[in-house]
């Protein structure tokens, strides 16, 4: 009961900041998603509108009151780790490491992550009751598709009749609305990152081995990765990112160490990594790729298994005063990398700078192009143009930067650079989402710009 109190204790304690943050990104959208919000509720789903009225049936939503409950279920889900796995020294030491370990910030953090939390809460219990897994895997994966593997974890159990409950969940994936949203996420894809091929094996281990040690030493924290980010974009870009470098090699180690693990002895450290992997497999891009290609919040569920392996592997230490340095070591590595990368959440401007720092991915010319869309919404165009730019520093090739720097001069009366834009744009043809509408008005612009300037550079002739 004492540890038990501890770990509510230091969850509240450490995160009790996060209620005075804001709305950022999706969040805005989804306060707006009120009951009072008609035209909103017209073209909701039945599933969606189920979930949304008893989320809104508890509490008005504000920023305050939304993120206490995002505490509370972390909180909730920390304690479950140390109850579910035995409530002794290693699960106590799994909780807290699970507790303030940066990879799980979004769902720790981020509102638009709480699902996720809510699903990791749900197998937890499963765990500690079995018989209630049915009810537990049904509702869950009403949630979201978190869950599809879940009945895996009883594979090496006596309830490992539990497995057959998987072909049930893929059945319900249709009516519950999750092969919609999936065709729905699909329109934010390219067509290579939709297509199936056997070269995404490259991929899948990659982002595999990726999310493996991030987990373990998350040490480039932001909201959007840098690694893989690229896939899809262009075909060059997409043949740089299957190619067999230092990742994919180290992928091949991991996964075969993990592999002999697992198949020589299974005690508590190789039960964490069977945990992680079934937990993380959905995620690793094959065969086909559907939204991010690296998200904090997919690993939410998987950690809690990697950090269970890591506790078990810390208490293998036979030396207590080594172990107890590695432990507490590892324990403010996490808390502190954590403590400040909460701040990038308290609103869309922090979110952005946060991940731009020097320590994090200054090279993500995705978050670049964002922080430009969002000056350019505040009324603050060339501070849009100095955030694309700054982009571009580390992608020149990227038509959608060029392209928007085009628009924006053009309107700021820039007329040489907005021309060189715009042959950067038409010569840097990608596959990249937002390609469609821009090159409906960048064949538009260049043709006028070009004959203002040649009757410039006449008149002054």
């Amino acid at each position: 009961m004492q540890k038990l109190l501890i770990i509510v204790l230091l969850n509240l304690a450490f995160y009790l900041r996060i209620l005075r943050f804001g709305y950022i990104g999706d969040d805005i959208e989804s306060a707006k998603r009120n009951p009072e919000n008609k035209e909103f509720w017209d073209k909701t789903t039945f599933r969606q509108k189920l979930a949304l009225r008893l989320r809104f049936s508890i509490f008005e939503t504000t920023p305050e009151r939304e993120h206490l409950l995002s505490l509370v279920l972390h909180t909730f889900c920390c304690s479950l780790i140390y109850l579910a796995f035995g409530a002794n020294n290693v699960s106590f030491v799994a909780a807290l490491l699970f507790s303030f370990n940066p990879a799980n910030i979004q769902g720790a953090v981020w509102l638009g992550a709480r699902q996720y939390v809510f699903n990791a809460c749900l197998v937890l219990i499963a765990w500690m009751f079995p018989m209630i897994m049915p009810v537990v895997y049904i509702y869950g994966l009403w949630m979201v598709v978190s869950i599809l593997p879940a009945p895996l974890i009883f594979l090496f159990t006596g309830h490992w009749n539990m497995v057959f409950l998987i072909p049930l969940g893929i059945l319900l994936l249709k009516p519950f609305g999750i092969f919609a949203n999936i065709k729905e996420k699909k329109t934010d894809c390219t067509s290579i990152m939709i297509k199936f091929n056997f070269r995404k094996i490259v991929l899948a281990i990659k982002t595999f081995t990726y999310y493996f040690y991030y987990c373990l030493f998350p040490y480039r924290i932001g909201f959007y990765h840098s690694f893989l980010y690229t896939f899809g974009i262009t075909k060059k870009d997409s043949d740089l990112t299957l190619k067999f470098d230092k990742w994919f090699w180290l992928g091949i180690v991991t996964i075969t160490g993990i592999v002999t693990l697992l198949i020589t002895n299974f005690s508590g450290l190789q039960f964490g990594l069977f945990w992680f992997c079934i937990f993380i497999a959905m995620w690793c891009q094959f065969p086909i790729q559907v939204g991010q290609n690296i998200a904090d919040r997919y690993v939410y569920l998987a950690n809690i298994g990697l950090m269970l392996a890591a506790s078990t592997l810390l208490f293998s230490i036979p030396n207590n005063d080594i172990r107890l340095v590695a432990i507490t070591g590892l324990f403010l590595y996490y808390a502190f990398r954590m403590w400040f990368a909460m701040r990038m959440f308290k609103n869309d401007e922090s979110l952005f700078h946060y991940n731009l720092m020097d320590i994090n991915m200054p090279e993500q010319f995705a978050v670049h192009n964002m922080l430009g869309e969002m000056y350019l919404m505040q009324g603050k165009p060339y501070k849009a143009v100095y955030a694309w730019q700054e982009g571009l520093r580390y992608k020149p090739d990227d038509s959608c930067l060029h392209g928007k720097l085009a628009i924006t001069l053009l309107k700021l009366g820039h007329l040489p650079e907005t021309l060189y834009h715009c042959e950067a744009f038409e010569k840097n043809q990608t596959l990249d989402i937002e390609k469609n509408t821009l090159n409906k008005i960048i064949p538009l612009i260049r043709p006028e710009v070009a004959r203002q300037l040649a009757e410039k550079a006449n008149g002054k002739a």
